[in-house]
């Protein structure tokens, strides 16, 4: 094969003549079937971001082990022990940087393991661990690592990975959510413990979503009582400033536990000075006060003591070690504040660059990447890469290389440098990180490569909520050009008013831009809003983007025209809409920008579009942005508005279980029945996806719950299609018509069992439902069940008195469908419960004559052995299954 791959292939008698629906790739297919465990393995891969396992082991080597007695006293409190035995499912353990909450996590998850203890360690420094999807992929491979055998709920994730449904998954937080809880609540599953560490390092839209949904999770009640959703835990170890937790239980390293901390750290010192001692002669006295300067000067900051020994342990005499030890500072601000000005004169400029770089980059950059950001060159005889190696280590301890990557040694360095305040020292003051400037630099670093881009073309990479998080093949490129392409836009918003300078010097900003047509081009092909390829206009770039000077600029009139003349272009302006009917509020909220979004209400803007599919209102409420829904609703949208794939706001808000929006439509007054769209109802939009909370707010205001209309006729039909069986519970519980006809599949059974919900089917069967009821896509449950080889369906529906021959649907009857498609076994099971193998229709032929048709041979076998005979219709499909059949399959049976 020219792709490099090689394909072992298996064939029975003339397997080429036969067909390919029978070929077998080794350990892949099996009679034309893809290999169960090959499938799930690949929705593995498809979800896999980062090993957590192997992230612990990098913080182990970064920070070093434990020292031996420390963290223990935690295993001791009782508010842990209380969360450890289910009294609790939700405990918050904070402390301020350096407490050593990192390495308390690691204890932790090392003594749980046998626990079936699943974590994550959240970095600020690695977009691939500081997101609410990614933090979510983590956790979720790690389930199925641990329990293989729920893979299988991984359903959104079949296919390639770069498939656009693949995709769609990995970049939706909600999509990701579900499966999260689908797996969580399999009674398969044994973990029991969720160790969430370094909350904080995520950004705050994430932290606060993820904090929401696990309290939502923890909090709801189950139906059952039974099963993984009742002794689900989780530990969340993060800063004092994550907010949402204020409730819950609470270990507070600080100060509450002053005391404990301070006795780990003392170990942890005296751990260190005995090291420092082997290297270097000293008396026990300097000893102790080595010992005690430390312990007093640390302010109970694990951080602090580690930088503090790099400093010793450089020192060769007992003397050094005593001078350095009374120039040390107290408290991490001012060891930060040390590093900085141990800086050389001559390497402050360089360095500032490094720091503003490193502190205000969006992913985390390589040596090269760094080294074109600030401008770094090789010279004669020094690599570029030795260049910017030295340059790195000018800066002292403030800057790390981890694995090629270059990072902040802390996420508290990067707070001492972003600080507000003003610093008295010149020299601090010079290295302190203005925001707003760095960004510009990045801005015009990352642009200059834009315009120096040759290959421009199809992007290799994967995204997460509009963020490139993984590229998975490489384009031959210039250091830092996919950084720039992915992220100047990141940075140019955040430039402030200073963004001018690139404005006007940029040709990138220009009223038309092949350059920026070109980047469009390779940007938008993995944006998750779809049919966004086609390059957009200047002004709805700007918005989308979320540069507000230059919406602004295209706003006004450069010629300094009257204003009225102003006032009237502006208004023009903020409306256009481009070929789709998309206007620059569409666009700004499409980003779910506040800002833009406010200053184009401001210039005029209309929320109200003609176009169903540029609809900003339906948008807003789809995205879940709840302060623009509250500014579109003081600007007089029209709450009701249609669309074309959500009917209605409050059917898109309700479709994604955007809880606040839902709420504050139904306050504000919008119509909970209304009837058009896909999903037919908000109701059954919100069945659909599950979203159990998202219902009982519907019902509670007035729903209809057996509402006709949409795909799946009504809501109940629209849950179990998902198998979201609590939902399938409430309704049945609010009065749910369990045997109502309707849409696509004609009833709840029916579409439940096409799906093999097994328990969701045994569910309604106990409620009610009419085994036998006749209608559908299907003709019945049982050629539902049939048609897609679910043997355990079909077995249950038989228990449950199904008719096995029961005519109807596209098929003859469950035999034929079961033939037509290739399930032996479900053939099988079907014959074995008194299926007539010889059922004959005119308009349908019969089981044998559509596995002849579709040259499913050991089908073909099995039907013969059980008597069927040689019966065929006079059209064409019939005339093609005879001739197989007599002039192939019965010469490889005497053969064979």
């Amino acid at each position: 094969m020219d792709d490099g791959r090689r394909a072992i292939n298996v064939n029975i008698g003339d397997l080429t003549t036969l067909g390919p629906s029978n070929t077998v790739n080794a350990g892949v297919f099996f009679n034309g079937q893809e290999d169960p465990t090959a499938k799930l393995d690949k929705c593995r891969d498809n979800i896999f971001l980062t090993d957590p396992q192997s992230d612990r082991d990098e913080l182990i080597s970064v920070k070093g082990k434990r020292v031996h007695g420390t963290c223990e006293w935690i295993e001791r409190d009782a508010k842990y022990k209380s969360w450890l035995s289910g009294e609790t499912n939700l405990l918050w353990i904070c402390g301020g940087p350096g407490k050593g909450k990192t390495v308390l996590s690691i204890y932790l998850t090392q003594r749980l393991m046998q626990a079936h203890t699943i974590y994550y360690f959240c970095s600020s420094n690695d977009r691939k661990r500081n997101g609410a999807s990614t933090v979510l992929r983590g956790l979720i491979w790690h389930i199925t690592e641990l329990c293989p055998e729920v893979a299988d709920q991984l359903v959104e994730l079949r296919g390639d990975v770069s498939g656009k449904r693949v995709q769609a998954t990995l970049g939706s937080r909600e999509t990701l959510w579900r499966i999260f809880t689908r797996i969580v609540h399999d009674p398969r599953s044994t973990v029991t413990c969720c160790v969430l560490d370094g909350l904080d390092e995520c950004d705050e839209i994430s932290h606060r979503w993820l904090i929401a949904k696990f309290t939502d999770l923890l909090s709801e009640p189950s139906r059952t009582g039974t099963g993984i959703a009742s002794s689900f835990k989780l530990m969340i170890v993060s800063r004092p400033e994550v907010s949402g937790l204020a409730r819950c239980a609470q270990i507070k390293l600080d100060p509450n536990n002053n005391e404990l901390v301070g006795k780990d750290i003392r170990r942890f010192v005296a751990t260190r000075v005995e090291d420092l001692a082997t290297n270097i002669s000293m008396s026990k006295g300097l000893r102790l006060e080595v010992e005690e300067t430390l312990l007093e000067r640390s302010q109970g900051t694990f951080l602090w003591v580690g930088f503090a020994m790099l400093e010793l342990l450089k020192k060769g005499t007992a003397l050094e070690v005593s001078e350095v030890l009374n120039a040390l500072p107290e408290g991490l601000p001012s060891m930060y504040s040390r590093m900085l000005l141990q800086i050389h004169r001559h390497n402050r400029f360089t360095s500032l660059l490094i720091l503003q770089c490193v502190t205000v980059s969006v992913a985390p950059l390589d040596l090269l990447e760094l080294a074109v950001a600030i401008g770094t060159l090789e010279s004669k005889h020094i690599t570029q890469e030795q260049t910017i190696r030295d340059q790195i280590k000018a800066c002292g301890a403030m800057i790390r290389i981890d694995t090629g990557t270059v990072e902040l040694v802390h996420q508290s360095a990067r707070d001492y440098l972003l600080r507000d305040e003003v610093d008295e020292n010149a020299i601090l003051e010079q290295l302190r990180v203005k925001p707003e400037e760095a960004h510009l630099q990045m801005a015009q670093a990352c642009v200059r490569c834009i315009e120096q881009v040759e290959n421009f073309g199809e992007p290799h990479r994967l995204r997460n909520e509009d963020k490139v998080i993984e590229r998975y093949v490489f384009v031959a490129r210039k250091p830092l050009d996919d950084y720039a392409i992915d992220h100047w836009a990141d940075h140019a918003g955040r430039c402030g008013r200073l963004v001018v300078h690139l404005l006007e010097q940029s040709p990138l900003f220009g009223e038309k831009s092949s350059l920026r047509d070109k980047w469009w081009a390779e940007y938008a092909e993995y944006l998750s809003e779809p049919n966004m390829m086609a390059v957009p206009a200047d002004i709805h770039l700007a918005c989308y983007l979320g540069i507000v000077p230059w919406v602004q600029a295209l706003l006004r009139d450069k010629r300094k025209p009257s204003l009225t003349s102003l006032v009237q272009r502006s208004r023009k302006l903020v409306n256009v809409c481009d070929s789709a009917g998309r206007s620059p509020l569409w666009w700004a909220i499409c980003a779910g920008d506040v800002v833009v979004v406010q200053l184009l209400l401001q210039e005029g803007a209309q929320p109200n579009t003609h176009k169903a599919t540029g609809n900003a209102f339906i948008l807003a409420c789809r995205k879940g942005h709840d302060r623009i829904v509250n500014l579109l609703l003081a600007a007089g949208t029209d709450i009701n508005a249609r669309g074309e794939e959500y009917g209605s706001a409050l059917q898109a808000a309700s479709h994604r279980g955007h809880e606040i929006v839902v709420r504050t439509l139904l306050a504000a007054g919008a119509s909970v029945d209304t009837q058009s769209g896909f999903h037919g109802s908000a109701l059954q939009a919100a069945c659909s996806e599950g979203h159990e909370s998202t219902v009982q707010l519907l019902l509670a205001a007035g729903a209809s719950v057996n509402a006709q209309g949409g795909e799946y006729g009504n809501a109940l039909q629209a849950a179990c299609a998902k198998g979201h069986q609590s939902t399938v519970q409430l309704l049945l519980q609010e009065g749910a018509e369990v045997n109502a006809q309707g849409g696509l599949f004609g009833n709840a059974l029916q579409v439940a069992s096409y799906f093999d919900h097994e328990e969701t089917v045994q569910l309604l069967l106990q409620t009610g439902a009419n085994v036998n009821a006749q209608g559908g896509k299907h003709g019945n449950a049982l050629q539902a069940a049939s048609v897609e080889g679910h043997e355990d369906t079909v077995r249950i529906l038989l228990a449950a008195g199904a008719d096995v021959n029961a005519e109807g649907g596209p098929y003859m009857n469950g035999l034929q469908a079961a033939s037509a498609n290739n399930h032996r076994e479900t053939v099988r099971i079907l014959l074995a419960a008194g299926a007539d193998v010889n059922a004959h229709s005119a308009d349908h032929g019969n089981a044998f004559e559509a596995a002849c048709y579709w040259r499913h041979v050991l089908v073909m076998r099995l039907l013969l052995e059980h008597g069927a005979v040689e019966q065929w219709r006079s059209n064409s499909d019939g005339q093609k299954a005879q001739e197989y059949y007599q002039r192939i399959f019965k010469g490889w049976l005497s053969d064979s």
